[in-house]
């Protein structure tokens, strides 16, 4: 995909479906593992450093089903040497 062939539509439905993407806790913490290109076993011995006891199994049910808490995923972001930022909205006029 070019995306200097794309028009404005095209390229506004892009942006939409990767904020949708980005949006979802789940999808979150997939791309910062697949950034630091960490894997579940890894992670799993990151957490366990910490005190944090998962098998790798349990994470990838845990994070592929969603049914994680705002806490574990700042434990990722911990052993992952990830800093999770808050940013302000722009004020509307």
């Amino acid at each position: 995909m070019n995306l200097d062939e794309l028009n404005r539509e095209e390229l506004l439905a892009l942006k939409s479906k990767i904020d949708e993407k980005l949006n979802r806790p789940t999808d979150f913490v997939i791309n910062i593992l697949k950034s630091e290109n960490v894997s579940y076993v890894e992670l799993s011995k990151r957490l366990e450093e910490v005190g944090i006891s998962e098998s790798n199994r349990n994470l990838s049910n845990k994070i592929n089903l969603g049914k994680f808490t705002f806490e574990f995923v700042l434990q990722i972001a911990d052993v992952l040497d990830k800093k999770i930022v808050a940013i302000n909205k722009k004020k509307k006029d």
